[in-house]
């Protein structure tokens, strides 16, 4: 069986949008989440619902507020280590959160380290994985 390519994308839902976008089970976890500007993998497509996995929860949602960006160099859960910051421990992080800048049209990172998010967020290049 040959696997699908793997597809990212953006789902900007608020609540002012009302919650018909999202399936009912999903709701309060999708709204907590604060789903504008992260990057979620899309899983498959079907009843009229989209299969979207963010970190290690899926969501079923309405196709309508989906858009594809390209996929992140870096996931979820990727251990990487900060580059040239002598104000940071030289110890690997995880990724926890990607967010996407729409008007550069890249991924960025937010990353913890021992159950500690580090303050900022990183592009890939300032971010090598281990």
């Amino acid at each position: 069986m040959r696997r699908q390519p793997l597809r990212f994308g953006l789902y900007p839902w608020f609540p002012e949008h009302g919650y018909t976008y999202i399936h009912p089970a999903n709701r309060r976890d999708f709204e907590d989440i604060h789903p504008a500007g992260k990057v979620f993998e899309l899983l498959e497509t079907a009843n009229g619902w989209l299969l979207l996995r963010y970190q290690d929860r899926q969501y079923k949602v309405k196709p309508e507020l989906f858009s594809e960006v390209d996929r992140p160099p870096l996931r979820y859960g990727d251990w990487v280590k900060v580059q040239n910051r002598p104000d940071l421990p030289d110890t690997p992080a995880e990724i926890n959160d990607v967010l996407w800048n729409e008007s550069e049209g890249r991924a960025y990172y937010a990353l913890v380290q021992r159950k500690r998010k580090i303050p900022g967020i990183f592009s890939e290049v300032e971010l090598v994985k281990v």
